[in-house]
């Protein structure tokens, strides 16, 4: 971030949900950036995709909706 120059645009993909860190040792930064990038919405726009923006199968609708109503 710090190196991004005059001009620029930089596009941030991820999902606070996805992460292939032991969260009981490790931490990822995505969600500290989320938190950062709301707090400056001079610079930042956030889009956040919602189960019912799924297009993939209802199969995978179904599912994520499900995961999240279990695992919050």
């Amino acid at each position: 971030m710090t190196r991004v120059g005059q001009d620029c645009q930089l596009i941030v993909c991820g999902d606070t949900k996805q992460s292939d860190f032991d969260p009981k040792r490790e931490k990822s930064g995505f969600a500290q950036l989320l938190e950062i990038a709301k707090n400056l919405p001079k610079w930042f726009d956030i889009t956040t995709f919602r189960p019912q923006d799924i297009v993939r199968s209802a199969f995978v609708k179904d599912f994520i909706i499900e995961v999240d109503r279990v695992i919050p």
